[in-house]
């Protein structure tokens, strides 16, 4: 007398449960690996960022006859006491005026306009050199976070591009910036497509 029909339905349905189940097990197994991945990936885009580098102002800034101020933007802290020497290392005369409005916009290339703003408007520092001289700029950094324009204001020297920048605090936005920093938004784009790619995975391991 033969197995029953049933006995062997269950024998050779055995060796394919076993199959069945091993195949999850790797499935599952490749899932937490999937999310060993995904945390570590959250760790390192959320990583905080090294101790900030204090701004300092430079102990020299140069006046040049190609109509240029070295360096051109200055960083210095809120309320910062600034000592700069002033350096004119051309044969022409130059200043350097540095204006106590915040986020001015001036026109460069209209010199009446400058001069009537120059006259009537507080200055941080304005020192004025003939070639080979040099002297000191010293103030106190405003209070609040923003831009200041430094100009020379000889003649045509400003239009031809003798400007530049004091930057008290973070320099103001000039245009799009990613909210968590362009590295960290890679990151958590990335992690967004592997969630997505390890959800459909999980889904279809589990259905077979």
């Amino acid at each position: 007398m033969g197995p029953h029909p049933r006995c062997v339905s269950a024998l050779s349905d055995g060796p394919v449960r076993r199959s069945s189940l091993l195949h999850r097990a790797e499935g599952t197994a490749r899932t937490s690996r999937v999310s060993l991945f995904l945390v570590l990936l959250l760790a390192v885009a959320f990583l905080p960022e090294g101790p900030a580098v204090r701004a300092q102002a430079p102990e020299e800034v140069l006046l040049l006859d190609s109509l240029r101020f070295d360096p051109g933007v200055i960083v210095v802290e809120p309320g910062e006491n600034v000592s700069m020497r002033i350096v004119n290392v051309g044969v022409a005369q130059h200043t350097f005026t540095l204006f106590a409005e915040p986020n001015v916009q001036l026109d460069y290339s209209n010199m009446a306009t400058l001069t009537a703003y120059y006259e009537e408007n507080e200055k941080l520092a304005d020192i004025w050199l003939a070639g080979g001289e040099s002297g000191w700029a010293n103030f106190t950094a405003p209070l609040a976070e923003a831009n200041y324009a430094i100009v020379c204001m000889i003649i045509g020297h400003a239009a031809a591009g003798m400007v530049g920048t004091l930057v008290v605090g973070e320099p103001a936005p000039t245009g799009f910036s990613w909210p968590l920093g362009l590295v960290q938004t890679i990151f958590v784009t990335a992690l967004m497509g592997t969630a997505v790619f390890a959800a459909y995975y999980h889904l279809a391991v589990t259905r077979r």
